[in-house]
């Protein structure tokens, strides 16, 4: 639109606008708060998480493992979501998008190590803890400014992965 508006602006023979107007007003938009805010619940998912994961319970069990697999998907989906959009299109505002850290397609592979008992899905378990871990702590160090409803979310991510381990 801005650049719409400048090419407007500047043609020389032809008026092409009569008259502007400013439909948006950036200061009157406000920022949600109480229980309708991203943080909440992303809190919540990892409250819910965690009371299904500590449960005995085996049809809760059979439940939480469907859910690692779609929590898992889910990520990883939309981390090659985020690399087409920033390797396939010329969107600028998608060019070196940290988020990649967190919503990585990695996710993708490691859902073939989910649930196998074998030593090499162990340590891949472990490598993906570790690697949460590490982001989390240089999360107050990257130079991109990420929601801190995220952390829930790589919290999640870093306690199953490390409940797989």
């Amino acid at each position: 639109p801005d650049n719409l508006m400048q090419a407007l602006d500047s043609t020389k023979n032809v008026q092409m606008v009569a008259s502007k107007s400013q439909i948006f007003l950036p200061s009157t938009f406000t920022q949600a708060n109480g229980i309708n805010t991203p943080f909440f619940y992303s809190v919540g998912l990892l409250i819910l998480y965690s009371i299904m994961g500590f449960s005995k319970n085996k049809i809760i069990n059979k439940g939480i493992k469907i859910l690692d697999y779609c929590l898992f998907t889910i990520v990883g989906l939309l981390g090659v979501l985020l690399v087409l959009m920033w390797v396939a299109t010329d969107h600028s505002m998608t060019k070196n998008n940290y988020n990649l850290l967190w919503a990585s397609p990695l996710f993708l592979p490691y859902l073939f190590f989910l649930y196998k008992p074998t030593k090499l899905a162990r340590r891949v378990s472990l490598l993906v803890f570790i690697y949460l871990i590490l982001f989390l702590c240089s999360w107050v160090i990257m130079p991109q400014a990420l929601n801190i409803a995220l952390v829930p979310i790589a919290i999640l991510l870093a306690w199953r992965s490390l409940t797989h381990y």
